[in-house]
């Protein structure tokens, strides 16, 4: 079981998540805030094993701590989904993924996700 720190502030959203996730096989950890996300990782570098970024309702806050986690030094190889509108052209700008830092879009289905996932931990191992 890996656990997933889902940075979503829409209530519904983190529910549907959680659930599917859960039913996955994920521990599912949920934060509305960020800077909390980022603030647990620094804290405890073993918070989770994979954070997922929603910016449908957290928009640049969510493209800033999806980034501020991959440059981070302690944080840097954590990988991390950011869940992003394509027709947000600037939010989708902003982002910087890599080969362990994807971007998804939204709508989501979540078998991309768990796709994703599943291609994200396999490369940590």
């Amino acid at each position: 079981g890996k656990t997933v720190l889902v940075v979503e502030s829409n209530n519904e959203m983190q529910n549907v998540l959680r659930e599917q996730l859960k039913r996955r096989g994920y521990r599912v950890l949920i934060t509305s805030d960020p800077a909390r996300a980022i603030q647990r990782f620094e804290d405890e570098i073993r918070t989770a094993d994979c954070a997922v970024f929603s910016a449908q309702d957290l928009g640049m806050k969510a493209v800033e701590a999806f980034n501020r986690l991959g440059e981070g030094q302690t944080t840097g190889d954590i990988p991390a989904v950011l869940l992003v509108d394509k027709r947000e052209k600037e939010l989708t700008k902003a982002a910087k993924p890599d080969d362990h830092r994807l971007l998804l879009p939204i709508p989501l289905k979540i078998k991309s996700l768990r796709e994703a996932l599943v291609k994200l931990l396999r490369k940590k191992k």
